[in-house]
């Protein structure tokens, strides 16, 4: 069963990614997942624990699991855009 904290920790860290607009990525600039996620680890430690991992799936780490849906997020709202549409997750951020 969840703790209310562990959800509360997910949910503020998406909230915290699409409402910034993830600053740190410059316009132009491609970002692979695998950097977006390093980033946002430094960026928010106390909100990336990786041994909390998905019960609907048993390998997804829940922290990067709100980092994507903080992406998807961000391309409806045209701030960010996929580059490619395989798996490994190239974005850019537009200009604004």
């Amino acid at each position: 069963m969840k703790s209310l904290k562990e959800v509360e920790n997910h949910q503020l860290l998406g909230e915290i990614l699409v409402r910034s607009k993830m600053p740190w990525m410059l316009p132009g600039v491609v970002w692979t997942n695998r950097d977006t996620y390093e980033k946002i680890k430094q960026l928010f430690p106390y909100l990336c624990d990786d041994d909390n991992i998905r019960h609907q799936d048993g390998h997804t780490v829940k922290w990067k699991h709100y980092v994507r849906f903080a992406q998807q997020e961000l391309k409806k709202r045209g701030v960010l855009e996929k580059v490619n549409h395989e798996d490994d997750g190239l974005w850019i951020k537009c200009q604004p």
